[in-house]
């Protein structure tokens, strides 16, 4: 088994070989996305799908980001979350930017990774994004203007839809 465990800034990031991590990352300042910006960082979370990582569900809120991953071999090397959130975090900050003719940091520095355990189940913390994502009490998460990816494996296809309630 291939380990990693690294500190960069303040939080340790742990990975492991064939394991899900749950991850998530915040905008500076809690900044609210625009609509649009949101599905830029949607199409940036699935694009690595199959090649880097297997992206088990993403849900893209108004200030934040979910995502459940497994990172993938390329030879003998592992993808890095470091290098995964890298390219996730820098091609959606590009093109937000680009899109609101802004520049300026759009995601903190860090994120928060955790490896999930071997009793907990990468469907059920998937089913409790999309719960928590429709969950109607708190204002932050404006209901239903959301972005949401998921890829469960049973299914073996990817859905894509915008949560409307």
């Amino acid at each position: 088994m291939h380990r990693v465990y690294e500190y960069r800034r303040h939080l340790p990031h742990y990975q492991s070989d064939n394991k899900a991590i749950f991850i998530t990352f915040s905008t500076h300042h809690r900044w609210i996305l625009p609509p649009e910006a949101r599905s830029i960082v949607l199409e940036s979370c699935i694009w690595g799908n199959g090649t880097r990582l297997n992206l088990h569900g993403a849900v893209v809120m108004p200030d934040h980001v979910h995502l459940i991953l497994t990172p993938l071999y390329e030879g003998d090397s592992l993808h890095s979350v470091s290098e995964i959130m890298q390219a996730i975090k820098g091609t959606s900050a590009h093109r937000i930017n680009c899109m609101l003719n802004r520049s300026g940091q759009v995601w903190q520095r860090e994120s928060f990774d955790r490896v999930l355990r071997r009793e907990e189940s990468t469907r059920a913390k998937v089913e409790y994004m999309i719960r928590l994502e429709l969950w109607p009490a708190s204002p932050l998460h404006e209901r239903g203007r959301s972005r949401l990816h998921s890829n469960l494996r049973q299914q073996r296809q990817i859905r894509i839809r915008r949560v409307v309630v």
